[in-house]
């Protein structure tokens, strides 16, 4: 039981911080101890070092390298600044989801993959139940958007201060279509950090992964994820993974 809590909770960090600094589709797979290639990565089953009773030191067991998903069209394709999609790379089945949006009119950023768009609509239908009024703020965002963002922000704000809120072309998770950034009236629709002190953040984040959806940059991950905290900005990963999703470590 201890060990399979632990092996739980290595999957919890990899994911939360791996989808942004390492990870991706993860995939549990068996590679050999000669595998050097960068598409894995080992863990531990986390087994005490030393026997306090005996004083015997243990050998640490390594478990099954984690593999990496770059297939762009995959649920669980990790998207960052080491993994990168291709400039021309689009969904093939974007879509409008049927819910409220902070602005009038259809965009770019109104689409998202089909099956975020029908994940997102049970999400916002379920929060409304509850009393919280949900609204999309920005889903699907091009490589040649994303490169108008980035260069922009470097203009005005600098490249280091740039790098720890917006993502370089090819490396964001909009280009994927299965992210998009939720707020609400309690902050005037913004996408900022307080969003997550409202009822309506802490509303979502105690309850997308019933959805598939994960915070895709908490507020305690931030060393990992490389990016600022940002409660507003969600990303599908499928119901298969929810249950790694709502541990904590």
């Amino acid at each position: 039981m201890k060990r399979a809590v632990v092996v739980l909770i290595v999957l919890v960090a990899v994911f939360a911080g791996l989808l942004s600094h390492q990870l991706g589709n993860i995939k549990a797979g068996s590679e050999s101890a000669a595998d050097t290639s960068d598409t894995g990565y080992e863990y531990y089953t986390g087994d005490d070092e030393k026997d306090e009773d005996s004083g015997v030191k243990k050998t640490k067991k390594k478990s099954p390298l984690i593999k990496v998903d770059t297939k762009e069209d995959s649920i669980t394709v990790l998207v960052n600044r080491e993994y990168r999609m291709s400039a021309d790379y689009i969904p093939a089945d974007l879509v409008v989801p049927n819910v409220r949006f902070s602005f009038y009119g259809t965009f770019e950023k109104s689409y998202v993959r089909k099956v975020t768009a029908g994940a997102l609509e049970k999400l916002f239908a379920a929060a409304e139940r509850d009393g919280v009024i949900l609204k999309a703020v920005s889903g699907y965002r091009s490589y040649a958007r994303q490169k108008e963002i980035y260069d922009r922000n470097v203009s005005s704000r600098g490249k280091s201060a740039t790098d720890l809120v917006s993502a370089k072309p090819g490396s964001s998770e909009h280009q994927t279509g299965l992210t998009i950034d939720v707020s609400s009236e309690a902050v005037d629709c913004a996408l900022e950090e307080s969003f997550g002190d409202t009822s309506d953040g802490k509303w979502l984040a105690k309850n997308c992964h019933n959805y598939g959806f994960i915070i895709r940059y908490p507020k305690d991950k931030t060393k990992i994820t490389g990016y600022s905290y940002e409660p507003w900005h969600i990303r599908y990963v499928g119901r298969s993974w929810r249950h790694i999703f709502t541990r904590r470590i």
